[in-house]
Order: structure tokens, then C-alpha cells, then sequence
């Protein structure tokens, strides 16, 4: 019901060709976006989620730069964050263990960029080379404290180069549309040192627009990543590039060959003229330009013909062209400079097409439109990312690793000695945490959901100013859950219920046995060992064999070697531990086990108490 013009058209979209996996998943993906044109063999659509983790890490972000540094902080001047701690607690083990690296990799990101953004600030307006401010940044040991490689580990004076380059040359080099990278968001201008207006002149191009194309054209080799590559660095490596990763990443102006290279100018042909691409959309459907097709060939001749264009064909390939990366070069525009958004996708950029400012994103038909610059002003000062990137006051660095009951306990202990010592800032934890563990001094933590009771609550607030320090806090987020927003909405009750008095039902025969029987394990223990201490006892132990230890250059090993446990060394084990049984040096274990059971013997149901 209603009049037409409350009505709006849909359409329905076309899913891809089902694979094992989907077949296997019961599921269909839609790897083709219909309004802009993208493609992505995993999904480029999906399901809306209003997930937890970006809220989580924007808390976590916000209230850690807020700690307080400890009283010992000149100590801790070579720590990363100054020695700042935080506990982030989450009720779900695999939650816990996901948010650590993921809170890890957007700090990094915000803590690169804000660097990126100090850089150019000091450089007062001169244009700085992408690779130039990758050595220059991989040289300040405040930000390399703050990163991890693709193995987890801290990054070292002898990767730091290689991997600054990398996180800088994904940062500008990859497809953008994340609205919180520099560029996408307008804080940070890309620029090239080639002379576009000369090179326009010199080949003759159509006045009114080559510049603008030439530039064009390197706008979407870069954000395509067909970039030369640099020392070291590997583009198949999906730590830096993710879906972009490959080395099939270069241009040509066309290619009839079957399959079809990805990457070209000119779009393949039809029985009905040419298929559309970015470049037909932007030269033919916006611009108006019937010859559009002479426009692209005389550009993209103009910049392999060139020894100045900085376009470079790949080692060995004469005919596959990519980026000079060392040609790409930033700057930090001043408030006046203009900035544009597109009116119908929202897409912010500092170039425009000087001929018309049309949109030049794929499939959009919006246009370009010049934001005030007392609105940009106010935006840069209020949005929480721009706030972040430009503000005077420095990000700390971080090191965010789990602690779980997935882990080994030789890394729990790892990590935990490290938090305590400074070298990590923040264990992303599940219930372990909530008791048994000295952490030393801890300012803050942060509840990621609302606990399941109020001993819950208390025992991880309680984690926070056990030593007395000034102003510990302790700080709860309500998830988009029932259970959380009821609790929130009736906080005061919550919190001033008293905790449940803790209740053992010794007349429980399953944990009266599981007592008797650690009883004589505990006894069993003590004739393996004469009664000698052992601390940290693994379970191979119990079967007489050797530890197992682990370190960075063997990974897991046996002290006296690998040792099998087939058939033959099991019958032997039931055959030890029935002669301990059946012998006088188990006699005391037994006697405990029965006084135990004879204790509740008259509280048990009379059907057990035979048993």
C-alpha cells in the first residue's frame, strides 16, 4: 500500500556458482557487488553484523591512553606504553583469545598513521617520499616498540625497514573504501612526482583533460597495488596485503589473451563494441567523451614512451607495467586546501577532475562537492579517527596478547612474567584471570561484557589498585545482548547484590569420587617421585615419560627424546599401578579414601551407600 513515490526498486542479485564448500555449508555467496561493480572470490556482500570487537578496541584504545603512567615511569622509558598494563576481560575463551591480535593490528594502524601524520607536520608543507618516510620511520624506536611481524613477535632494528615499508606501501597502495585510512579520509594528500602538465604537453593531449587523466591512470595503478617492488618484501605475503597479495599486479593497455589479464586499460571487445570498466565509466558515461578510446591510448602511450612518467615495466617484462613506488610522495594539506566528497557515495578525496567534478569510484553518478571549510575544521576535531591521527598528544605504543586456557603453561607464564615486567600492555583474558595470579601493579580493566554474576564482577574489578595505587579504574561495556542490557539498565541492584556463599556438596557421589580418586594420584604421584616436589607436572609424566619443553628455535621437544606409548607400554602401566594398589606403599592413599568416603557415608542416599 501507500503512493508510488514511497515505493523504491529492488532488484535480485545474481549469486555465484556453488562450490564444495558452499555445497558442504549449505551456503551461496555474492561475490559480485551490483551497485559499484567489485568483485571478491570470498564475498563481497555480506550479512550485517553489528559485531563487538570495533566498540571493544575503541575502549580499550581510549581508556589505556588514559592510564596513568606507574611510579617508576623513567624505568620503564624503553617499555612499550611506558609500562602502562590493562586487564580486558571476556566471559567467551575464543573471544578472548580473537581480540588480542585483532586489538593489536588497529592499534598499529592508528599508531602508524598518527606518525605518518607527526612526520609531515614537521616536514611544514614539502611532499615526503612514501619509501623515504619508511626508512625515516623505521628508525624511531618509540614506534618500532609498538609493532609486531607476522609471527606475533616484537619487530627488531633488522626487519623494521622492510616492515614499515610494507605496512606504509599497503596503507596507500591497496584498494581503499575502509574510511578510516589517511587518504580515504581526506587527513592525508597522495601525490607523484611526475609532471603531469608537462608530460600533457609534450605528447599533445587533449588540453581541457590530460593531466587529469595521466593522473588518473596512476591513481588506479597505485590503489591497485601494481607497485615495484621493494627490497625484501613479499608480495605474496597476505600479512601486509590480504586480498591483494600476488604478484600478478601490473598493466597493460589491453590483452586478448585467454584467461584475460585483470588489470588493463581498454575493456575487452563484443559482437556490440567494447565492455565496460572504470575507465569507460569515468571517460564515456560521466565525462561525455565519445573519443574515449583514443584518449586511453594516447595516455597510456604517452607514459611507457616516457622516461620521465615513472611508470617502469616489471624485471624481465617488457610489456607489464607497474608504479615506481619511490615516485609517490605524501603531503599534509592545510585546513584552506580544498577537500571534496562525492554527494551520492560519500567518498572524500583532495583531487578532482579539473573539467568536471564528477565522482570517479565505479558505477557512482555522484558528484564532487566542496566541503566548507569551517565544516571540515569542526570534523577534524570532533570524528573520532581524525581526532586520533592529527592530535598533538602521542598514541602509546602496545603489545595486546591472550591469556587462556588454550595456551601451554609455559607461555601463560611467558606472558604473564611480561606483564608484569612492562613488555606487554594488555592481556585479553578469560575467567583464568579472575584469581591465583600476581600481576603486580594494575591501574585498569576493562570488562568486555557484563559478568554473569556480581563474585564475577567483583573478583575482575578487583583485579584493578590491589596495591593501593592512586585511581585504579575499572571500566564495563554493555553488549547489544538481553542479558547485558537488563543488567545495565538495572546497574544499581547489580551491584549492590551480596555474592552467593560459596557451596561444596561433599554428598555428591560423582565428586566424592573424583576426591578419592585424586587422593591416589596424589599418592601415585609421590612413589614416581619418592615424595620429591615437582613442580609444573605434565600428563606424560603419569605414564613415565619425559617433559615436554618448547622454546623459539626447536619448537616442541622431549628432554630424553620422542618416546612411543603404544599397546605394549600401557598394559605395562595398568600392571604398575595395580601392584601399587595391591601393595603396602598404597596403603595410606587407601585409608584416606575411605575415611573420606565413611565421612558422608550417613548423607548418602541409601542406594550409594554400599558403593
Amino acid at each position: 500500500e501507500g503512493t508510488e513515490d514511497q515505493w523504491f526498486e529492488t532488484w535480485e542479485a545474481k549469486m555465484a556458482d556453488r562450490n564444495d564448500q558452499d555445497q558442504l555449508h549449505n551456503m551461496t555467496r555474492m561475490t559480485t557487488c551490483y551497485a559499484c561493480g567489485s568483485r571478491d572470490p570470498h564475498e563481497v556482500v555480506t550479512h550485517f553484523q553489528a559485531g563487538d570487537n570495533a566498540m571493544s578496541a575503541v575502549i580499550s584504545d581510549t581508556l589505556y591512553e588514559s592510564l596513568p603512567l606507574p611510579l617508576d615511569a623513567k624505568l620503564c622509558e624503553t617499555k612499550p606504553g611506558n609500562g602502562r598494563n590493562l586487564l580486558a576481560f571476556s566471559d567467551n575463551r575464543q573471544d578472548a583469545a580473537f581480540f588480542a591480535p585483532s586489538l593489536q593490528r588497529s592499534h598499529e594502524q592508528q599508531l602508524l598513521r598518527w606518525h605518518v601524520v607527526k612526520a609531515l607536520k614537521d616536514a611544514r608543507g614539502k611532499p615526503l617520499s612514501l619509501v623515504g618516510l619508511a626508512t625515516d620511520l623505521s628508525q624511531n624506536d618509540e614506534l618500532i616498540r609498538g609493532l609486531t611481524d607476522e609471527t606475533g613477535n616484537a619487530v627488531n632494528q633488522n626487519n623494521a625497514e622492510r616492515h614499515v615499508a610494507g605496512l606504509l606501501l599497503a596503507e596507500f597502495c591497496t584498494p581503499g573504501g575502509t574510511r578510516s585510512g589517511l587518504e580515504d579520509l581526506g587527513v592525508v594528500e597522495v601525490n607523484y612526482s611526475t609532471d603531469f602538465q608537462q608530460l600533457s604537453a609534450v605528447s599533445e593531449l587533449q588540453e581541457d583533460i590530460g593531466a587529469d587523466l595521466l593522473r588518473h591512470i596512476f591513481d588506479v595503478i597505485r590503489t591497485n597495488r601494481a607497485i615495484s617492488t621493494y627490497s625484501g618484501l613479499n608480495f605474496n605475503n597476505e600479512f601486509y596485503w590480504g586480498h591483494y597479495s600476488g604478484n600478478k599486479r601490473y598493466y597493460k593497455l589491453s590483452d586478448d589473451s585467454t584467461p584475460r589479464h585483470r588489470f588493463t586499460l581498454l575493456p575487452s571487445q563484443t559482437n556490440n563494441g567494447h565492455r565496460k570498466n572504470s575507465f569507460v565509466h569515468l571517460l564515456r558515461d560521466r565525462l561525455g567523451l565519445s573519443n574515449w578510446l583514443i584518449l586511453l591510448t594516447d595516455a597510456w602511450t604517452t607514459l611507457i614512451e616516457s622516461t620521465h612518467s615513472n611508470l617502469v615495466s616489471r624485471p624481465g617484462q617488457s610489456h607489464q607495467w607497474v608504479l615506481d613506488n619511490e615516485s609517490i610522495h605524501l603531503t599534509l594539506p592545510s585546513v584552506e586546501t580544498p577537500v571534496y566528497q562525492c554527494s551520492e557515495c560519500g567518498t572524500i578525496n583532495r583531487w578532482v577532475f579539473q573539467s568536471k567534478n564528477v565522482c570517479r569510484k565505479w558505477n557512482c553518478k555522484g558528484m564532487m562537492e566542496q566541503i566548507p571549510v569551517e565544516k571540515w575544521s569542526a570534523r577534524l576535531a570532533d570524528l573520532h579517527y581524525h581526532h586520533n591521527y592529527t592530535q598533538e598528544h602521542p598514541i602509546p605504543t602496545l603489545i595486546a596478547k591472550e591469556h587462556t586456557a588454550a595456551l601451554s603453561v609455559p607461555l601463560k607464564e611467558e606472558y604473564e612474567t611480561g606483564f608484569r615486567e612492562g613488555s606487554i600492555n594488555i592481556l585479553s583474558c578469560s575467567t583464568t584471570m579472575e584469581m591465583g595470579i600476581d600481576l603486580g601493579d594494575l591501574y585498569g580493566v576493562l570488562l568486555r561484557n557484563v559478568p554473569p554474576g556480581i563474585s564475577n564482577y567483583q573478583q575482575r574489578a578487583g583485579r584493578a589498585g590491589r596495591r593501593g595505587q592512586g585511581a585504579p579504574v575499572s571500566l564495563t561495556y554493555a553488549r547489544n545482548r538481553q542479558y547485558d542490557q537488563v543488567t545495565y539498565n538495572d546497574a544499581d541492584n547489580f551491584l549492590k547484590s551480596p555474592p552467593p556463599t560459596p557451596v561444596v556438596h561433599l554428598t555428591n557421589i560423582r565428586l566424592l569420587r573424583r576426591h578419592q580418586f585424586s587422593i591416589l594420584l596424589s599418592g601415585y604421584f609421590e612413589y614416581l617421585f619418592d615424595g620429591q616436589h615437582q613442580p609444573g607436572l605434565q600428563i606424560g609424566q603419569l605414564f613415565r615419560l619425559s617433559r615436554v619443553t618448547t622454546d623459539k628455535e626447536n619448537g616442541f621437544h622431549m628432554e630424553d627424546g620422542f618416546q612411543d606409548f603404544g599397546e605394549e607400554q600401557a598394559a605395562a602401566f595398568i600392571q604398575e599401578i595395580h601392584q601399587w594398589l595391591n601393595s603396602q606403599l598404597s596403603d595410606e592413599s587407601l585409608e584416606l579414601t575411605e575415611r573420606l568416603s565413611a565421612s558422608v557415608a550417613n548423607s548418602l542416599p541409601k542406594s550409594q551407600q554400599a558403593r
